[in-house]
């Protein structure tokens, strides 16, 4: 019999664009907070590593290999910010961190290599890889950190919840995201620039940002 996952166990996606001036800082003490009551995961962005791979010119393949290798960059400098994290690579030292009152950061490299349903391409970011490692590790629950509110609707305003199924266009997540969101899966779009929405989200509370389903 499956064992029902824990009410307060999420996965937290760190986006590379909130990394410098302090604000990353920020995020990881919001992260710490919120690990007192809650048994997080987090899964590194690409951030600046991850734009110098863009601008590098090379193939699909060798860049889709050198960005989560990036992710992987990412992901140890939130291991020397959070306080209480240690690095893990996949389910097992995940529940392992989890058991012993740690914060596991996971590091997708070499892991996700083996993902052949992930794309090749950069239509496939880290957005659509921290999909994939939410659902390889179980949860229903992922928390996209982003540095803007969420998705914009075609008037301008935020949108509160978008449906999977029938995607808006938008900026703020990978062009294959929308299509990775299965059923039963709940993700939280917030800025993380703003503590106390970030702290709510991250304690599974309601907040601004945008909530993505697929019903």
């Amino acid at each position: 019999m499956k064992t029902p996952e824990a009410p307060n166990r999420r996965a937290v996606k760190i986006g590379g664009s909130l990394g410098g001036n302090g604000r990353l800082s920020m995020v990881a003490r919001a992260v710490e907070q919120a690990a007192v009551t809650a048994e997080l995961v987090v899964i590194p962005g690409g951030g600046v590593y991850a734009d110098f791979i863009r601008g590098n010119g090379g193939g699909e393949k060798v860049a889709h290999v050198q960005a989560v290798l990036s992710m992987a960059q990412y992901g140890f400098e939130l291991v020397s910010l959070i306080g209480g994290a240690v690095a893990v690579h996949d389910k097992t030292q995940t529940q392992q961190a989890w058991t012993g009152k740690k914060i596991p950061v996971f590091i997708p490299y070499p892991y996700i290599l083996d993902a052949h349903e992930i794309p090749e391409t950069w239509e496939a970011t880290s957005d659509t890889i921290s999909l994939h490692i939410t659902r390889a590790l179980g949860l229903a629950n992922l928390v996209l950190v982003k540095s803007v509110d969420g998705v914009m609707g075609a008037n301008g305003s935020l949108m509160d919840e978008v449906d999977a199924g029938a995607p808006v266009n938008t900026g703020v997540v990978d062009p294959l995201f929308f299509d990775g969101v299965e059923k039963g899966v709940t993700v939280f779009i917030v800025n993380g620039l703003h503590p106390e929405r970030l702290k709510a989200a991250l304690a599974g509370r309601g907040t601004v940002g945008t909530k993505v389903t697929r019903p």
